[in-house]
């Protein structure tokens, strides 16, 4: 659901595997002024005809287009990525607007969000996107650019610091455990149908011994071909 300021004219499609910056940024633009050659296509006729919605939008505003068109006020600017961030009304077409800013050598960064985003979020996204404009400029190599800086791969940890001690070692263990505990406990649903842990066992038993039937012993490595759906618990 993003679109960019030049989609306008045609999709783009662009290759980012590992180059120097330099020539990923040549690439691009070429790429981009080689489109603005087919500008036949207006916006509204491609977000009807592909349903393309402008929830986000992106856009670099250099300031000779600002200052012809008189589109923006000059308070916004103000140092070496400098930003301002403006909470939409509730008639403006976006939820997320991202304006890079030329301004001489230096770049501003003008955001406006709806009530969709909060403002924490739009400050962490704000000063990700700085890190990452940042680094283009000071990197040789799009793989040396840093897309994530290390307050955020701290919080990312904490969420996923779930280690704890298993009451089990093994999960045939604790599915007896349950059996013999609540035989009437829910063990299992999908869609419209489910079991207990009791229905569980008799069919993982009925199972079993079609595999004795069938010659195969303890051991023995079996595949099993089965939908996505509440039989596949039963086969492990």
């Amino acid at each position: 659901d993003s679109v960019g300021m030049f989609v306008n004219t045609l999709p783009l499609v662009v290759d980012c595997k590992n180059r120097s910056v330099s020539s990923f940024m040549d690439y691009v633009a070429d790429l981009v002024y080689g489109v603005l050659g087919y500008n036949f296509y207006p916006y509204r006729l491609l977000a009807n005809d592909f349903d393309i919605h402008s929830d986000v939008l992106f856009q670099f505003m250099p300031d000779w287009f600002m200052e012809d068109d008189g589109l923006f006020v000059t308070d916004i600017f103000y140092g070496d990525f400098g930003n301002k961030i403006v909470k939409n009304s509730k008639d403006f077409i976006t939820d997320l607007d991202v304006h890079v800013i030329g301004k001489g050598n230096e770049y501003s960064l003008w955001v406006m969000y709806s009530d969709k985003y909060s403002r924490e979020f739009v400050v962490e996204f704000v000063n990700v996107y700085k890190m990452i404009l940042h680094d283009m400029i000071s990197v040789d190599n799009l793989s040396d650019i840093n897309y994530i800086d290390s307050s955020v791969l701290e919080f990312l940890d904490s969420i996923n610091d779930t280690d704890y001690d298993l009451a089990f070692n093994d999960i045939l263990d604790a599915f007896n455990e349950n059996l013999v505990r609540d035989p009437n406990r829910k063990l299992v649903s999908f869609k419209d149908r489910s079991y207990t842990y009791g229905e569980g066992g008799f069919i993982a038993d009925k199972i079993a011994k079609s595999l004795i039937d069938l010659g195969v012993r303890s051991q023995d490595r079996v595949a099993f071909l089965t939908e996505r759906c509440e039989s596949y618990i039963f086969c492990s």
